[in-house]
């Protein structure tokens, strides 16, 4: 199974993904952590609730590969928060499973996926239905959770592109 992310402070998604060697998927579970209501917590008290949600997933879930989109700012402090999160991703990763975090930029994803680098989240969303069917996403990085597991697949030679 594939643990895939899309990875933020303010609404992290995750995403779990079975498959087989016919090159069927299977969407698992989706889930995200809504820190938008907290935003005036600090990070500390956020980074929590993400820690709590990875870890509940890593505990129910036989993950043997695991994924997320890279994250990119053009501001500093953006930059500094993520990489808080992704600390967090990294260090339950390892804990729980002994496993190395994939990675993948955005554009990689949006250009296997939809056709273009800067293509659109619901034009990526869009895509999905080929692979995991019709799903009610919470949110674009519930679907952008799901994107980032699905071309990590492709790359894989698990799955093709569908037609």
């Amino acid at each position: 199974m594939v643990l895939s992310m899309d990875l933020s402070l303010s609404s992290p998604a995750f995403a779990v993904l079975e498959y087989d060697n016919k090159g069927k998927v299977k969407l698992v579970c989706k889930s995200h952590v809504n820190n938008k209501k907290r935003s005036k917590a600090p990070h500390g008290e956020r980074l929590s609730f993400i820690y709590d949600e990875l870890n509940r997933i890593l505990k129910t879930y036989p993950i043997t590969e695991i994924v997320r989109e890279k994250g990119f700012s053009r501001y500093a402090q953006t930059t500094q928060t993520l990489f808080k999160v992704v600390g967090i991703s990294d260090l339950l990763a390892h804990k729980e499973t002994g496993l190395t975090v994939e990675e993948i930029p955005p554009t990689t994803i949006k250009k296997i996926l939809a056709g273009y680098g800067f293509s659109s989240k619901d034009a990526v969303a869009d895509e999905l239905y080929a692979y995991v069917g019709e799903q009610n996403y919470a949110n674009d990085d519930e679907s952008d959770a799901v994107a980032v597991g699905i071309v990590y697949l492709m790359q894989k030679g698990i799955i093709k592109k569908a037609a």
